[in-house]
């Protein structure tokens, strides 16, 4: 993704996401809107990779996902094969909030960068309040870049 071509097409992806959840759609429009959520969602994805400067996979799914790290049925990093696993049909479910589906995968992609960079203590082992806070900061961090950018 090149640096600026990727940030305008994040933010027309972010409003078009944003303004859609306002409107009845009909079941063409809500295809569009599933296809411009998906390309959201893995512009995130790739901008947080080229921030960082990390190389990690990702595959969004339209249902729970059997993964190495087990049954994904929401969003989740899994360490053991470098994957961020992403349930488009809940993440997109879960919250009125229109935005929360870029901040729930940035918040796993961070996680990505925990695991790739070697920071926060991330492991096989678990999870702690802090790792998922710093997570939480990094997300925030890159939602912030790409809006104020784009």
């Amino acid at each position: 993704m090149k640096p600026n071509s990727g940030r305008k097409r994040l933010l027309s992806l972010i409003s078009a996401v944003s303004c859609s959840s306002l409107l009845i759609l009909s079941p063409l429009a809500q295809r569009a809107q599933a296809d411009d959520i998906t390309d959201a969602l893995e512009a995130v994805i790739e901008y947080t990779a080229q921030l960082h400067q990390i190389n990690f996979k990702y595959l969004l799914s339209d249902g729970p996902i059997t993964t190495p790290c087990g049954v994904i049925s929401l969003a989740a990093f899994c360490t053991v094969d470098n994957t961020v696993y992403v349930n488009l049909q809940q993440v997109t479910r879960i919250s009125d909030n229109p935005l929360f589906p870029l901040y729930a995968v940035a918040h796993e992609a961070a996680h990505a960068v925990q695991w790739n960079r070697g920071i926060g203590g991330i492991d096989e082992g678990g999870m702690s309040i802090g790792i998922e806070l710093q997570a939480d900061c990094l997300a925030g961090d890159t939602l912030s870049w790409l809006f104020t950018e784009a």
